[in-house]
This record gives structure tokens, C-alpha cells and sequence, in this order.
């Protein structure tokens, strides 16, 4: 596991084009699912997905580390992006109430 200072040059290099690339594909195959949605919540309603987000990503922690030893042969390399913040559409911006 690689572990870089989180605002130094290489990691948000690193950040930039990992991003570019992963989101490059249409995710159209089976082993493969892209959900986006946009609504407006609630601060409260906000919080709690941010937990449900911070224990699925640990969730995936758990399952690569119980799959570490496995044969290369038994598994595949992936990858989960989750991604949570206030945000308009820049098209909307201008239609906001």
C-alpha cells in the first residue's frame, strides 16, 4: 500500500489522473455499476449517508483483507469510488430558486 502526504504535489497528481481514468468507461459490464443521484437532504439526513459511505468503505477494506491471501488466480483487481458533497450542476447553477 502506497501512503503519500495527502496535500503534497505527487498525491494530488496521483488523485487527478486516477480519477480521469477510472471514471473513463461506461460501466456497462457485469462486474461493473455506476450509480449517480442528486437531491437535496437534509443536514441530518446528510450526516447518516456520510456513516452508511464511511462503513461501506470499510466494508471494502475488510473484504481486501480477507481476500489478501487468496491466489492471484482467485481474484481481481478493483477499484470503489465514493464521492459525497454539496453541488450543483454548473448547467442548473443559474436556475436555483
Amino acid at each position: 500500500m502506497v501512503t503519500w502526504r495527502s496535500d503534497g504535489p505527487v498525491h494530488r497528481l496521483y488523485e487527478q489522473q486516477v480519477k480521469a481514468e477510472f471514471l473513463n468507461a461506461d460501466f456497462q459490464a457485469a462486474a461493473e455499476a455506476l450509480h449517480f443521484r442528486s437531491a437535496e437532504l437534509s443536514a441530518a439526513s446528510a450526516r447518516i449517508l456520510i456513516r452508511k459511505l464511511d462503513r461501506l468503505a470499510q466494508e471494502f477494506a475488510d473484504f481486501a483483507a480477507l481476500d489478501v491471501h487468496l491466489p492471484a488466480q482467485d481474484k481481481h483487481s478493483v477499484a470503489l469510488m465514493m464521492a459525497f458533497r454539496p453541488w450543483v450542476f454548473s448547467m442548473f447553477e443559474g436556475l436555483r430558486r
